[in-house]
């Protein structure tokens, strides 16, 4: 017979003899073990010289928990070879390590996302600040490659200069984001404007006009071209242009001669080939009429290898082939000649608007290389007759055609004398948008320029 309390004692050794993982998969598991956050995959590595082993428990699906480290309490229950370890840490296992942050080094970007980024900016700002950050980046933006995408890129306004107060700063009007944008430049400027090509200007100083300056105002570099020589001269119209098919850039000067012998007037036209002539060349005129030769005693409209001169109810113009170097007459479509034409050159092309009602004008376009005229659709803004006449502050005003700000898009107006107020009209959206010019007079001359980074080396 076994008595009571040796019953009760065999009872208390079995417990003390279970297996560990029985009390695990029957839910017996110790209180401190649930408290604790699952271990990190098993790792071999070695602490102070002795070797660090995971051990993994086959019934449970819990990841091995390591060996103890120095600094940690462990509290184990031991059965038979098995053995469950719980640990007793402070802090939380964490399964990523913290990677030290590296800065992006520009100098690492890609050419093609340096590239494409640099496009974006202004002229000014590539000229100024961008292509002085690091060496690769200052012989990308002085590659022609980039050069020439960004001159592409870019986007075409008109300058307005009052002639009559030189010291007063040209303005620059374009669209951006759909609307006008007006800035100043840095550059200082000579005196007169004559033409602008690629972000190139010709200027002249009334100071001595033999001479002529190439400029090109965003990056403010400049120079002067060989000095002109010729007779006692009343008059000089000089004009600057592109070649595409030579790649050069040439000026072109007319002016009045006085033959100090006889008296007589005498009309001359010359040529220089920028960075290339050391002195000017002369252009055969002889060919031309008298009245035709007289036409080049004007300031020329310029588009891509070609130079026009204008004249007062003509059926035709005069033009001025840069690449053959020759003058020809190009007629202008049939029944204009008698009309009112306000002619403007827009980069390849030419455009000249004709009144055909108030506040309504006809459009037309020249291709130089062919002559051929093409009409493209009407100006008219009779319906915001109201809203001018608010803008302006004037009753029965009427609008003088100025120039394209963006060809095809948006046209400029000024407002009948007197009066500051210039008027951006939208052909595609019908939106109109105003500002004001410096003075009230008819003093001011509008140029078709584009910021760009042409510049020409060797000059």
């Amino acid at each position: 017979m076994i008595s009571r309390d040796q019953a009760s004692a065999a009872e208390t050794n079995s417990k003390k003899r279970r297996n560990p993982l029985i009390d695990i998969e029957m839910g017996n598991i110790p209180p401190s073990a649930l408290r604790q956050p699952p271990p990190p995959p098993t790792r071999h590595r070695r602490n102070g010289g002795s070797q660090m082993v995971g051990v993994m428990d086959p019934h449970s699906n819990t990841f091995p928990t390591p060996m103890t480290n120095k600094g940690e309490e462990l509290n184990s229950e031991m059965a038979g070879d098995n053995c469950v370890s719980v640990k007793c840490r402070t802090r939380p296992y964490y399964f990523r390590r913290c990677k030290r942050m590296r800065l992006t080094n520009i100098a690492s970007l890609p050419d093609d996302l340096v590239f494409t980024i640099l496009l974006e900016l202004p002229a000014q700002d590539i000229y100024n600040v961008a292509r002085l950050v690091c060496r690769k980046w200052y012989r990308m933006i002085h590659s022609h490659n980039f050069i020439y995408a960004h001159l592409q890129h870019s986007t075409s306004g008109l300058i307005i200069q009052n002639q009559q107060e030189f010291d007063t700063s040209p303005i620059f009007v374009a669209v951006t984001r759909g609307r006008i944008e007006i800035s100043k430049f840095s550059y200082k400027f000579r005196e007169i404007i004559w033409t602008s090509c690629n972000g190139l200007i010709l200027e002249d100083c009334l100071k001595d006009r033999t001479f002529l300056y190439v400029a090109n105002p965003a990056t403010k570099q400049h120079f002067a071209l060989p000095r002109f020589y010729s007779q006692i001269i009343f008059n000089r119209y000089s004009g600057l242009a592109y070649v595409e098919a030579s790649m050069e850039y040439k000026v072109v000067r007319a002016c009045d001669c006085n033959d100090c012998n006889d008296g007589n007037t005498n009309i001359g036209c010359a040529i220089l080939t920028v960075g290339v002539d050391d002195s000017w060349r002369h252009v055969q005129i002889e060919h031309l009429s008298l009245s035709d030769r007289k036409l080049l005693c004007a300031s020329p409209l310029v588009t891509e290898g070609f130079m026009h001169w204008l004249g007062y109810k003509r059926n035709y113009l005069v033009t001025l082939n840069l690449e053959t170097e020759t003058i020809r007459q190009v007629p202008i479509p049939q029944g204009y000649g008698e009309k009112i034409m306000y002619y403007f050159s827009m980069g390849r092309y030419l455009s000249f608007l004709t009144p055909c009602s108030e506040f309504c004008w006809e459009v037309w376009e020249m291709k130089p290389d062919t002559g051929e005229w093409t009409k493209l659709p009407d100006i008219c803004l009779k319906a915001q007759k109201c809203t001018i006449e608010h803008l302006s502050g004037k009753r029965d005003c009427s609008l003088k055609p100025v120039g394209w700000i963006k060809y095809k898009e948006v046209f400029l107006f000024r407002v009948s004398l007197p009066s500051t107020i210039c008027i951006a009209y939208n052909v595609c959206t019908q939106e109109m948008e105003s500002f004001e010019l410096d003075s009230s007079k008819d003093v001011h001359k509008y140029q078709v320029h584009t910021n760009s980074l042409v510049w020409l080396g060797g000059c």
